[in-house]
């Protein structure tokens, strides 16, 4: 299909990528050209056997091209930086962080730590650099899951093809119901989760969930979802399934895959550390 539009609009390149996110959609002859691989352009079998062998010869650089890795990582102790270097899908990226950690912490890559965590590093502070890059890049390559079941279990409360479909969602666009109800949920119970680890006490938090959507607080703090939810079934399944992902969260019986995948999508790291920095905790 690219390459039949990339032919019609007489273009050089054509880009396609999912609706309301950064992922391009390369074809198998694109993914050879990027890894070096001379395919002219309209040749319609990619995978010849002089193609195989240069794989199997070259795999290195395939590895490369599908890899993560920390390549650099010091400090830098006159500018007071933490100098890190990395190579994502082949593409290297420089990063300065800002030092201003104690003068004996030892400062680990997140895709590295059996590597670099050596006896002497116990009793002194300890910093992970990428861990929240490298956990969403790991996190890309696992199926999605949700935290409160399978979505096919909340198709029910979808109407038809052409259903008013909630939202908008700030990653996803517009959502039907199953979709919502699960997303929603967790948006939720990860403000929920952040509450709790600043401090919160888990029968002090307040959630409230309505037709413009929920809020979760507790003392000085408000965390709101907006969202337009008409359906008071709607909004009592999204309760009752809060309240399924808040009893597997603190029993400890939570699928961590989906409880990382959850907090990677829905600025978990973020909200937390804007939470913290806030004058107004009051728990």
């Amino acid at each position: 299909m690219k390459e039949e539009l990339r032919k019609e609009l007489r273009q050089e390149k054509i880009y396609i990528t999912f609706e309301n996110e950064a992922s391009e959609l390369l074809s198998f002859n694109e993914f050879l050209q990027e890894l070096g691989f001379e395919i002219p352009a309209g040749q319609p079998q990619s995978l010849t056997q002089e193609n195989i062998n240069k794989l199997i010869d070259e795999s290195d650089i395939v590895r490369k091209r599908l890899s993560y890795k920390t390549l650099i990582l010091e400090r830098n102790k006159e500018s007071k930086k933490i100098i890190w270097e990395r190579e994502i899908l082949g593409i290297k990226i420089l990063t300065e962080v800002e030092d201003n950690y104690p003068i004996d912490a030892v400062i680990l890559p997140a895709d590295n730590l059996e590597m670099y965590f050596k006896e002497g590093v116990f009793g002194r502070p300890l910093v992970i650099i990428g861990d929240y890059e490298y956990q969403s890049y790991i996190l890309d390559k696992e199926k999605r899951r949700y935290i409160v079941g399978d979505q096919k279990l909340f198709s029910k409360y979808d109407k038809d093809d052409i259903e008013p479909l909630y939202g908008p969602h700030e990653w996803h666009g517009m959502l039907r119901t199953s979709e919502f109800i699960l997303t929603f949920v967790e948006q939720i119970l990860i403000n929920y989760i952040i509450l709790r680890e600043l401090g919160g006490g888990k029968d002090r938090i307040n959630i409230v969930v309505g037709s413009d959507g929920s809020r979760q607080s507790i003392g000085g703090i408000l965390l709101l979802w907006p969202a337009v939810i008409p359906d008071q079934t709607i909004q009592r399944v999204i309760i009752d399934k809060f309240i399924t992902g808040k009893n597997l969260y603190e029993s400890g019986t939570i699928d961590e895959i989906a409880l990382m995948q959850a907090k990677v999508m829905n600025r978990y790291n973020e909200k937390k550390a804007m939470i913290r920095g806030s004058k107004n905790l009051m728990f």
